[in-house]
């Protein structure tokens, strides 16, 4: 009967090891992510769970459902707390290392044309908390490369201008997409 209590405590510790792993391994993935757009995956098939996964493999993304509790605790670990308040209910998310943009745009043409309940109920960009909104708003934006050769490459005149006519809440947006621009621009090798 000693025997047989051993084998129990350690296959509740090895439980709590697989655990701290999983967690660990989340929060590394969060922290590597340059957007993490989180989904709320009510009444999909897993036959467009699989779809979907494969749409944003190819675009470099990885989806993922998610047990709250563990994203939860990944988050204060990544540092990046913010977007707790929106793992409630069946999550999945998806974690973009390249492109900002192009996950957004991957849910949503998803979202349009498979009528799968799917529905995105906003994101981590970088340490700001997109809305679903906001979310919505990325997806009008053209790709990084786009981005960097049209911004960066023909501006005529200070980005302050473009700031200031967007106004409203999706300028500290633009902001935060700026400069990650600024950033991408710095590591891209002189041509």
């Amino acid at each position: 009967s000693m025997a047989q209590g051993f084998s129990i405590s350690r296959g509740t510790r090895m439980a709590r090891e697989h655990k701290v792993q999983a967690v660990d391994e989340l929060a590394d993935t969060l922290s590597r992510s340059v957007i993490a757009i989180v989904t709320e995956n009510k009444g999909i098939s897993a036959n467009s769970v699989t779809q979907l996964r494969r749409q944003l493999r190819e675009a470099g993304v990885e989806y993922r459902v998610i047990k709250n509790t563990m994203m939860i605790f990944a988050a204060d670990k990544a540092k990046k707390p913010g977007i707790k308040p929106m793992l409630d209910g069946p999550t999945a998310m998806a974690f973009g290392f390249k492109s900002e943009v192009t996950p957004a745009k991957v849910l949503a043409d998803f979202i349009r044309t498979s009528g799968a309940g799917l529905k995105i109920k906003g994101a981590l960009l970088g340490n700001r908390i997109l809305n679903a909104r906001e979310v919505a708003f990325l997806t009008t934006l053209p790709s990084r490369e786009i981005l960097l050769a049209d911004l960066l490459g023909k501006m005529k005149f200070p980005m302050a201008a473009t700031v200031f006519v967007l106004g409203s809440p999706l300028r500290g947006l633009v902001g935060v997409l700026q400069a990650r621009g600024r950033q991408l621009e710095s590591q891209q090798p002189a041509s």
